[in-house]
């Protein structure tokens, strides 16, 4: 995992269902740090279709 860091999606982008867009908003608030994590999410959702 030698990648740099992927900036975040937006909460508004297509990517996101409108009805869970404020739910994810009210949850990821005060989420900060973690670069690595979503470094490896971003990774992983790039590289395989399904989980």
């Amino acid at each position: 995992m030698n990648t740099s860091p992927r900036p975040p999606t937006p909460i508004n982008s297509p990517s996101y269902p409108t009805e869970f867009q404020q739910v994810i908003l009210k949850k990821s608030q005060n989420f900060v740090g973690r670069a690595f994590l979503f470094t490896a999410i971003y990774n992983f959702i790039q590289s395989h279709d399904r989980g």
